[in-house]
C-alpha cells in the first residue's frame, strides 16, 4: 500500500514545478521582459578627506571655545559658590582672645643676664640714687604749686568731658538685646512682652557678629532682636549659653546687618582684671546702669577680692560706688576704653544692692571664647578651693583641691564624691591648685567619662579613692 506522506511530497513537488513553468505577465497578460541580467551593486560613497579635515578643525575649535566659555563662567560664579558652600565653614571661625598671665614680682636676676649687664645695672642703679634726691625737690615744688590750684566749673566741665569722650567711643561696641514673647491676659487677650538687656560685641568674624549678654531676660523668648548705637535692629539667636554664670553668646549674621552700621561697629577691647591695686581705679560703666538703654555713669572701683562660690568655676567680684538701679545691666572699662568687668548685680550684698558690681574680666575670657565657639563648660557639679600651703606643707592635709559642697543630682554625686574630699587627681593627672583642676575640666565635655583621684578622711587618716563621673550639661537656673 502506497505511503501518504510520500504521495503528499510528490503532489508538492508538481505544484512547485508548475509555478515556475507560469510566464510572467503584466496587467493585460502581456509576458514580461527577461530581467535576470540586472544585479543592483551598492557601492561604498568614496572618503572625502579635505571635508573630513574641515570637520576635524571645526570640531577641535568648537571645543576650544566651550573650553573658554566654561573657564570664564567658572571664574565669575566662582566667588559666589564659595560664599554659598563654604558659608558653614566660615561660621566655625574660631575665635580667640590672648591669654593672661598671674606671676610674682619679678626678680632682679630675672632681668639680669651676665654679670656686665649687671654691673650695667649697679650703676644705672647708683645714677638713679642721685636722680632720685633732684626729684624728690622737684615733687615738692610741684606739689606746692599743686596745692595752691583751683579749678573753675570749666576744668570740671572740661574732665567731664574726657570721660564722656571714652564713653562714648566705647558704645560702638554696645549692643541693646531685645527679648519678646507673646502672651495672653485674664481676658485672653494677646499682648507681647519684651525684655531688654545690654550687650558687648567680643567678635566679628567672616560670617557672623558675636555678642556678649545675661541671658536671664532672654530665656524662653520667641524672637531676640539686636539694636545697634545707631538704632538699626536685626534679628539674632542665642549661640551658646553658660547657665552656671547666666552668660550667653548671641549670633548675628553678617549679611543682616546694613553696610553702614558694620562699617562702623567694631570688637570691644577686652582688658584685665588682674592690675595690681585695681581698687580706687576711677571705670565707668556703660550699657544701662542706669536700667536705661545706652546710658553710662562714672565712679572707682572700691574692692576686688570678693570670690562668687558658684559651681565648678572661681570668679572674682569688683564693686564700685557707682549708684545705679538694681536692674543694672552692661560692663565696666577703665580710661582707656577696655572693658575690664561685666555687670552682674546678682551677688550684692545686703544694703548695696544699688552699687553697681561686675565679675572681672579675666575670669571669664576663657568661657567667652568657648562659648564663642559653640563650646559649653562641662558640669560635675562641685564647690571647691586651694588648701592653703601651710596646712599641706606640715603634712596637716594632702595636696589637691579641697572639695566644700556638692551640688544635688550632679554628676559628682551620682559618682560618690563627697564634701571633704580632697581631688589630688583627674584622668591620672596630678592637681595641685583648683584653677588648673577647672583648665582640666574644661578640656572635657559633655557626656566625657572622667577618672577622678581623691583623698578621703577615714577616724585613722586619708584613704586614696578613684570615682568615675559622667559629665552633663549644667542644669537651667
Amino acid at each position: 500500500m502506497p505511503n501518504k506522506d510520500s504521495k503528499k511530497t510528490d503532489t508538492k513537488s508538481q505544484d512547485l514545478e508548475d509555478l515556475d513553468n507560469i510566464e510572467a505577465t503584466d496587467d493585460e497578460g502581456q509576458p514580461l521582459a527577461n530581467t535576470d541580467f540586472m544585479r543592483e551593486k551598492i557601492k561604498s560613497r568614496p572618503i572625502n578627506s579635505k571635508k573630513l579635515l574641515r570637520r576635524t578643525i571645526t570640531t577641535i575649535v568648537m571645543a576650544i571655545i566651550f573650553g573658554i566659555v566654561a573657564c570664564c563662567t567658572f571664574l565669575l560664579l566662582q566667588p559666589l559658590l564659595s560664599n554659598q558652600i563654604g558659608s558653614s565653614n566660615k561660621s566655625q571661625t574660631e575665635v580667640s582672645f590672648p591669654k593672661e598671665t598671674v606671676s610674682d614680682e619679678i626678680q632682679r636676676e630675672d632681668l639680669i643676664a651676665s654679670e656686665e649687664e649687671k654691673a650695667a645695672a649697679d650703676a644705672a642703679s647708683a645714677q638713679a640714687s642721685v636722680n632720685e634726691s633732684v626729684t624728690e625737690a622737684a615733687e615738692k615744688e610741684v606739689a606746692a604749686a599743686l596745692s595752691s590750684l583751683s579749678l573753675s566749673s570749666s576744668d570740671y566741665a572740661s574732665i567731664y568731658n574726657s570721660l564722656k569722650e571714652v564713653a562714648t567711643s566705647a558704645e560702638i561696641s554696645i549692643v541693646t538685646v531685645t527679648a519678646a514673647t507673646s502672651d495672653t491676659d485674664f481676658i485672653n487677650d494677646s499682648f507681647v512682652r519684651e525684655a531688654s538687656t545690654s550687650g558687648l560685641i567680643v567678635a566679628i568674624t567672616d560670617s557672623e557678629t558675636l555678642i556678649l549678654a545675661d541671658s536671664s531676660n532672654l530665656s524662653g523668648a520667641e524672637t531676640i532682636m539686636v539694636s545697634f548705637y545707631d538704632d538699626n535692629a536685626v534679628s539674632a539667636v542665642i549661640k551658646s549659653t553658660d547657665h552656671i554664670t547666666g552668660l550667653c553668646i548671641i549670633s548675628v549674621s553678617n549679611t543682616d546687618i546694613p553696610e553702614d552700621t558694620k562699617d562702623n561697629i567694631a570688637a570691644a577691647t577686652l582688658g584685665t582684671s588682674l592690675t595690681a591695686g585695681l581698687q580706687g581705679t576711677p571705670v565707668i560703666a556703660i550699657g544701662s546702669p542706669t536700667g536705661t538703654p545706652q546710658s553710662f555713669c562714672y565712679g572707682m572701683i572700691t574692692s576686688t577680692g570678693r570670690v562668687l562660690d558658684l559651681t565648678d568655676s572661681r570668679y572674682t567680684l569688683m564693686t564700685t560706688d557707682i549708684y545705679a538701679s538694681p536692674l543694672a545691666s552692661g560692663f565696666i572699662i577703665n580710661l582707656e576704653g577696655s572693658v575690664i568687668g561685666v555687670v552682674d548685680m546678682s551677688y550684692n550684698d545686703t544694703g548695696l544692692e544699688n552699687l553697681i558690681s561686675a565679675i572681672g574680666i579675666s575670669d571669664v575670657k576663657n568661657l567667652i571664647q568657648n562659648l564663642s565657639n559653640g563650646i559649653v563648660p562641662p558640669y560635675l557639679g562641685i564647690h571647691a578651693g586651694d588648701i592653703p600651703s601651710y596646712l599641706t606643707e606640715d603634712g596637716t592635709l594632702p595636696s589637691g583641691v579641697y572639695v566644700s559642697k556638692i551640688e544635688t543630682g550632679s554628676p559628682a554625686m551620682d559618682c560618690g564624691l563627697q564634701s571633704g574630699d580632697i581631688i589630688t587627681k583627674i584622668d591620672g593627672e596630678k592637681v595641685t591648685s583648683y584653677s588648673q583642676f577647672l583648665g582640666l575640666l574644661y578640656a572635657r565635655s559633655s557626656g566625657d567619662s572622667v577618672s577622678i583621684t581623691v583623698m578621703r578622711q577615714t577616724p585613722d587618716d586619708y584613704t586614696e579613692l578613684t570615682l568615675s563621673a559622667t559629665l552633663e550639661d549644667a542644669p537651667t537656673k
